[in-house]
């Protein structure tokens, strides 16, 4: 029957070898690794490297169609008392390889059981440098099942002896640890061919014990097919903003309760209890130090981190003084793209670091207030960010309705400092002075955009919040009055900030 897996052929009079069994063996095990290898590659192939959506492109597809590794059962890891030894828990892994024969899969599978690591003499505590050393795990194979069985010792006089054969094979995996060099700003030693890291380890100078090393994972859980094309939030992941703070001073939510997930290029990474602060600027496009004469600057909310950029020493606002975080929050003015990814590499400069397109996933907005050096104090619903702003305010244009009388000409309103990422926009209309008839907004010159209807009245404050498609950046709105002259400030209270949610 055509379209059913790799089969050995036999014939009915066959004499069966034993190497006919093997081969079973193996091609079976071949389709179920082939399986999971397909299953690891991305859905789209959306390459960020290039923003390329084509899924006919050839080279996209190449470039996409590599499986990637990842852990299947993320392990634990601990330090112990009094020794430089670490513990490390049971896991479970998967990596990409090239095969030893067209019988076997080029994915290769690691597990292996709680045990203790032995440190090597070269990652051990430098007296004046830190340095940073790599736990890596090598695929290989652990035979057992021994029995005894007869063996052809003969085979012209087919005489057989009994000896004793292993019947099983488990893929396993060897755990090792690759000692770094220490320095000032010490870096990760380069993975060994055919490993997967799985940790990196800061280790202080003069630690007296590997109670005081501190871990970062190398590789986090792979998302199974289609989330392998999946960029974005699950859980929480929503930025925390200070009132009185500085556009580089928004933080991220960690009561011990609050647990964070993200999937960032397919993979999850999940934390809690976490305090991610401050968020770092963007040493590549940095937010404005204060924000524009007339509008509010936006600037956009990256989490990074993940296989694309581990974060191993994210320092604090100390130089020098390290913390192993999961992710970065970093704050830059480059927008993201329609899949979460910012649009160009962000980088920090304490420490200097590049984090890759892929590493990075959009989170939210905040904004520069106008003027001043302050973020505008702004709560989060949904997919909206409101400004915590009173209407009318001194920092706030008025519009002149222009005293058009029968014509009901439309003129323009124009909204600088519209996020590059919003369609959509809520608006808070308060009136000053007011004409003596109606007033009609569009999103076109003409009434066939009318999306609000006024009844103007001597009401100072009187306030209408309207949600509508933005049709123009920066947007613009169409406002006419069919009375007198009159004055009315008109505002955007809140952005849609489009970020990619996973779910709830």
């Amino acid at each position: 029957m055509a379209g059913i897996p790799t089969q050995v052929i036999e014939n009915a009079r066959e004499q069966v070898l034993s190497s006919d069994i093997n081969r079973v063996s193996n091609l079976a095990g071949r389709e179920l690794m082939d399986a999971a290898q397909s299953r690891s590659v991305r859905a789209d192939f959306y390459a960020p490297a290039s923003n390329s959506f084509d899924d006919f492109t050839v080279g996209a597809k190449a470039a996409q169609a590599i499986p990637l590794a990842g852990l299947t059962r993320p392990p634990s890891l601990d330090g112990i008392t009094s020794v430089f030894d670490m513990a490390i828990g049971a896991g479970e892994a998967q990596l990409p390889g090239t095969p030893s024969s067209v019988d076997i899969s080029g994915y290769q599978l690691l597990r292996w059981p709680a045990q203790t690591l032995t440190w090597p003499a070269g990652g051990t505590p430098n007296p004046s440098d830190p340095l940073i050393c790599l736990v890596v795990a090598t695929p290989a194979d652990a035979l057992t099942d021994l029995q005894s069985r007869n063996i052809l010792v003969d085979p012209v006089a087919r005489t057989v002896a009994p000896a004793n054969v292993y019947k099983t094979t488990n893929p396993v995996a060897t755990l090792s640890v690759v000692a770094g060099t220490a320095a000032a700003a010490p870096v990760a030693p380069a993975v060994p061919a055919g490993a997967l890291a799985l940790f990196e380890v800061y280790v202080p100078p003069l630690a007296s014990d590997s109670t005081a090393f501190l871990p970062v994972r190398r590789a986090w859980r792979q998302i199974e097919f289609p989330g392998t094309s999946q960029h974005g939030i699950v859980k929480g992941g929503v930025p925390v903003l200070n009132t009185t703070a500085t556009p580089a001073l928004v933080s991220l939510a960690a009561a011990p309760s609050s647990v964070h997930r993200i999937v960032i290029d397919g993979e999850l990474l999940s934390f809690g209890g976490m305090f991610i602060n401050p968020a770092q600027p963007d040493s590549i496009n940095p937010p404005v130090a204060s924000g524009h004469a007339n509008f509010d600057a936006p600037a956009y909310l990256y989490l990074c981190g993940g296989r694309n950029q581990p974060l191993l020493n994210y320092s604090s606002l100390v130089p020098g003084v390290y913390s192993p975080l999961p992710v970065a929050l970093i704050i830059s003015l480059t927008p993201p793209d329609a899949l979460g990814f910012p649009t160009a590499s962000l980088a920090t400069a304490t420490p200097t670091r590049t984090f890759p397109r892929a590493a990075c996933c959009y989170v939210g907005l905040c904004f520069c207030a106008a003027g001043a050096t302050t973020n505008v104090p702004a709560f989060y619903a949904g997919d909206f960010i409101y400004s915590a702003k009173t209407v009318p305010t001194a920092n706030l244009k008025g519009f002149l309705l222009p005293g058009l009388g029968a014509t009901n000409a439309f003129a323009a309103y124009t909204f600088a400092g519209q996020p590059a990422v919003s369609d959509v926009v809520d608006l808070s209309v308060a009136y000053a002075t007011v004409p003596a008839d109606q007033g009609i907004f569009s999103t076109s010159s003409t009434s066939a955009g009318q999306f609000a209807r006024f009844l103007f009245t001597n009401d100072i404050g009187y306030s209408v919040g309207n949600k509508l498609a933005i049709n123009a950046n920066p947007f613009q709105i169409y406002i006419m009055s069919a009375g007198g002259n009159g004055t009315m400030y008109v505002v955007p209270a809140g952005y849609n900030m489009n970020v990619p949610r996973l779910g709830r």
